[in-house]
C-alpha cells in the first residue's frame, strides 16, 4: 500500500504534517498539488500561513460550545443528532460487547472450534476480514436503489447483523464459526459504511467537523462499557449476545425515525 500510494497514486505528504515541521513552502506546495489535481482554480500562497491570534482557553471552550449548540437548532436537526448519537452509542456498545462474549460463549456449550493454532486464528481472521471488504462495497449499490437509500439501507444491514448474531448463538463446529463471523463482519462492515457516510452528510456545512466527532466520540466512549460488561457479567448465558443483537435491531428501528434523507429537497 504505501508503494501504491507513493509511485502510482503520486500523494504529496500532508500539508498539516508539513506545517507542523515548519515547512510552510513546502506545505503550501503539497495544497496546491491537490488542487490542481482535481482541476480547482485555487491557488494557496504562503503568506496565508502567517501565525494567527491564539484563543484562550475560556474563548474556545465557549466556542466549541456554540458550535455543539448550533447542531441542535430546529426540531428535525434536534431529531437528526439524537438519532445519530444513540445509533453511534449502539453500534459502539453491540459489536465490542458481541466480540468479547461471544468466545466464552461458544466454548462454555460445547463448540469445537479447531485446535486454536496461531495459522487458524490468523487464516480464520483473515478470510473474514476478506470478506468484510465487500460490505461497504455492498452498501453504495443499496444506497442508489430509490426505495432503500440511506435509512432503509441501514435498516436492511443492522437487521442482517442483529439475524447473524443470534444464529451465531448455535455454531457447533469450526466452519460454522468461520461461515457466521464472516457474515456478521461483511454485514456489520456494510452497516459501518452507511453510517460513516450519513452522519457528516445531514449536518450543517459550517458544523460538520465538531458534529462528526462528537457522534464518533459517544460511539468510542461507549465501547469502554464493553470490557467492565465481560468482567462482571455471566459469560456462560446467552443473555449478552442476545442484547447486542436487540440493540443492532434498535439500530434499525432508529433508522426509520431519522429525519434527514440526503438528496431530497
Amino acid at each position: 500500500m504505501s508503494v501504491l500510494r507513493t509511485f502510482a497514486l503520486g500523494m504529496s505528504e500532508s500539508p498539516k504534517w508539513l506545517v507542523s515541521r515548519g515547512e510552510l513552502n513546502e506545505a503550501v506546495a503539497s495544497i496546491n498539488t491537490m488542487s490542481k489535481v482535481n482541476k480547482s482554480t485555487y491557488v494557496m500562497m504562503v503568506d496565508q500561513l502567517r501565525p494567527q491570534e491564539q484563543e484562550d482557553s475560556k474563548s474556545a471552550i465557549k466556542k466549541a460550545a456554540s458550535m455543539v449548540g448550533a447542531l441542535f437548532q430546529g426540531s428535525k436537526q434536534i431529531r437528526s443528532m439524537i438519532c445519530l448519537i444513540i445509533l453511534w452509542l449502539l453500534i459502539g456498545i453491540a459489536y465490542p460487547v458481541y466480540t468479547v462474549f461471544l468466545p466464552y460463549y461458544l466454548e462454555a456449550h460445547g463448540a469445537t472450534l479447531g485446535d486454536g493454532s496461531t495459522y487458524q486464528t490468523y487464516r480464520d481472521w483473515s478470510i473474514s476480514s476478506v470478506v468484510g471488504i465487500w460490505g461497504p462495497i455492498l452498501s453504495a449499490f443499496l444506497v442508489q436503489v430509490p426505495f432503500l437509500r440511506r435509512r432503509r439501507s441501514m435498516t436492511l444491514t443492522a437487521c442482517a447483523c442483529a439475524a447473524f448474531s443470534g444464529a451465531f448463538t448455535t455454531v457447533k463446529n469450526e466452519s460454522q464459526n468461520l461461515a457466521f463471523s464472516s457474515m456478521i463482519n461483511f454485514w456489520l462492515n456494510a452497516l459501518y459504511g452507511i453510517i460513516y457516510g450519513y452522519t457528516p452528510e445531514v449536518m450543517p456545512d459550517a458544523y460538520r467537523g465538531i458534529g462528526c466527532g462528537l457522534t464518533l466520540a459517544c460511539g468510542r466512549i461507549a465501547s469502554l462499557s464493553a470490557p467492565f460488561i465481560a468482567t462482571f457479567g455471566d459469560v456462560t448465558t446467552s443473555v449478552p449476545i442476545w442484547v447486542c443483537c436487540a440493540f443492532f435491531g434498535v439500530i434499525g428501528i432508529v433508522s426509520l425515525v431519522l429525519p434527514f434523507e440526503p438528496g431530497d429537497p
